[in-house]
């Protein structure tokens, strides 16, 4: 296994039964292929603090999710829920992991990135 990984879950305790805030951390949407779609529209960001709105907005995600995912443009009013879902779903895996965390208080929710070494390595 990698190191960069190894050494991240070396102190991770991921137990749902233990952790168990957030009973659907892995939902519908946080498929490999989407996982890592949204991370690399994290990393293109390149800010360390952002929200579900700056992907959403950001040239890579409405490319690609075009492209890659067949969904219509991000601006689509009638998809808002469907893109809602497709980018919130894995945020929150990511912070139920411990790569990002989330402030849920802040309107939109606020997300900071906390281990840059494994988004990249994602």
């Amino acid at each position: 296994m990698n190191t960069i990984v190894e050494s991240f879950l070396m102190d991770k305790n991921l137990d749902i039964r233990v952790k168990g805030n957030n009973p659907r951390f892995a939902d519908q949407k946080c498929t490999p292929d989407v996982l890592c779609f949204i991370v690399e529209s994290i990393v293109h960001l390149n800010k360390d603090v952002f929200t579900r709105d700056d992907i959403w907005s950001s040239k890579i995600f409405n490319d690609y999710t075009v492209l890659t995912f067949g969904k219509p443009k991000a601006n689509n009013l009638n998809a808002s829920n469907e893109y809602d879902k497709f980018i919130s779903q894995p945020l929150d895996l990511l912070a139920y992991a411990g790569v990002i965390s989330k402030d849920s208080k802040a309107r939109p929710a606020i997300f900071t990135i906390i281990d840059n070494k494994v988004l990249e390595y994602i």
